[in-house]
């Protein structure tokens, strides 16, 4: 006995050890396997990985024909105009990715968090993020819902001083995990040669009483005094520069203000100054200079001052003589993008004063293309209303039958198309012609939105649906 006891320990032992370490690597094994696991509490995390690959779909690349700009956009996608963009649709979830073209829209610069909020909210979203991502650029989700549920749009909007560009992706909430990564890949694949760009660093503000922008280094705080007047200034004490902007009452236009008497301006309240240089035209002065302030420090400054015949814009900019390299090409970028809209502003409104001429009562309220529309139909045998009609959210249909006369079935396919367009609920509708064989019905929202639809008399048929005016951008048009 006391052999085999002997043996047992001498060789054992040996055999044992192998075996202990096998089973301790399995157990290391299993318990890194479990950890993915446990670090989500959920397995769900392994299934969505699996599904964001499995549905990440082909994309093929489309060319704007307005700018240089192209974007991948997902395959087999069927190309549509609506509200006047190109879109591309999913045939089987109507998931759609909108190439949005606009003008340059100088309050964009000014798009915060509750801005974009009060927006939506007007037309019956409900915005879940906002994230500002450069100077020139932002993204944001929203939700609507519907009949058929919860709708989420995600925007990446960037633009330069030329146009502004929404790329706008609409998918089901349902169908939410499915599609994002392939609209992740959509937004990413974006390229734009812009015609103007805003330079990097510099971040512009819309002055939208006194219509006009300029701009300022981005990473400077800035703040609108009680007396409206703009102050930015670099408050990591990095260069000590500041810029302020300022509108004052003034008839004198810059081009007859002499150099000496501009100079004795600026330098008042800066003892010594020194000017050196002087840039004039009918409407500005841009100057540059330097004096000493009470401390001995060679302080730097930029001006430019801008008339219109009412007032006067004085945009300044002043920093150390030390922190010249860092702040001077910003700050000089950002005077040079100074533009008033004013003047552009106050002769559009002439244009589109509202026409006082002795009209029907039933076309006084319409702008005038819509009174041309009126008379146009007077002689008319066509049957159509001219009754307005309070629209209920359920009863779009029947306010169309009641204003024309064509198949029920007819009026609810134009209902429908309505919806499928992601437009807001119909308030009120009226018949204002009925020419040719089609009648043109005007149809406003609850938050003013208004929109004229073009229905074939023969048939009932929507032959064409536009949005601001009767030439306005076509959302709809019927397939020949």
């Amino acid at each position: 006995m006391y052999r085999w006891k002997t043996i047992f320990f001498k060789y054992g032992f040996m055999v044992l050890i192998p075996v202990f370490v096998i089973i301790f690597l399995h157990m290391m094994k299993k318990d890194q396997r479990l950890a993915v696991y446990t670090e989500n509490d959920k397995s769900e995390y392994t299934v969505k990985q699996e599904t964001e690959t499995e549905f990440l779909l082909g994309l093929e690349t489309y060319k704007s024909d307005k700018l240089d700009l192209s974007i991948d956009i997902p395959e087999g996608w069927k190309k549509v105009i609506k509200s006047g963009y190109d879109t591309f649709v999913d045939p089987v979830t109507a998931s759609s990715v909108q190439i949005a073209i606009d003008k340059y829209d100088p309050s964009i610069n000014n798009m915060t968090s509750d801005t974009r909020g009060e927006e939506l909210s007007k037309n019956g979203g409900a915005l879940v993020s906002f994230t500002p991502l450069t100077e020139k650029s932002y993204s944001d989700i929203y939700q609507t819902q519907n009949l058929d549920g919860v709708i989420d749009f995600f925007e990446y909007v960037i633009w330069d001083r030329k146009h502004i560009v929404k790329i706008i992706s609409t998918l089901n909430d349902a169908n939410y995990s499915k599609y994002a990564p392939t609209i992740d890949k959509v937004t990413d694949s974006l390229v734009w040669n812009q015609e103007d760009p805003i330079p990097d660093g510099i971040k512009v503000f819309y002055d939208e009483a006194n219509k006009f922008e300029f701009g300022y280094p981005s990473s400077w705080q800035w703040t609108v005094t009680d007396e409206g007047m703009f102050y930015a200034e670099d408050t990591q004490g990095q260069t000590g520069g500041n810029m302020t902007v300022s509108v004052q009452p003034g008839e004198t236009m810059a081009g007859s203000i002499t150099q000496y008497d501009y100079a004795s301006l600026i330098s008042n309240g800066r003892s010594g100054y020194i000017m050196a240089s002087f840039d004039q035209g009918q409407d500005y002065i841009y100057s540059e200079g330097s004096y000493n302030t009470s401390d001995g420090i060679k302080t730097d400054v930029l001006q430019y001052l801008y008339t219109d015949g009412a007032n006067n814009c004085i945009v300044t900019a002043e920093f150390p003589d030390a922190s010249y390299e860092s702040v001077y090409p910003l700050c000089k970028s950002g005077i040079g993008l100074f533009k008033s809209y004013a003047e552009k502003e106050r002769e559009t409104e002439a244009e589109t004063e509202p026409d006082t001429s002795d009209e029907s009562t039933a076309a006084s309220s319409m702008p005038t293309q819509k009174k041309q529309g009126m008379s146009n139909a007077e002689s008319e045998t066509q049957e159509m209303s001219e009754d307005s009609s309070e629209i209920d959210s359920s009863s779009f249909a029947d306010a169309i039958l009641q204003i024309v006369k064509i198949p029920k079935a007819k009026a609810q396919e134009i209902s429908d198309i309505w919806n499928a367009l992601g437009l807001e609920p119909a308030s009120y509708a009226k018949g204002i012609s009925a020419k040719d064989g089609i009648y043109m019905i005007y149809v406003k929202t609850e938050s003013g939105m208004e929109y004229y639809l073009q229905i074939s008399a023969k048939d009932g048929t929507l032959l064409k649906l536009t949005s601001g005016s009767i030439d306005g951008s076509a959302l709809y048009t019927a397939q020949n």
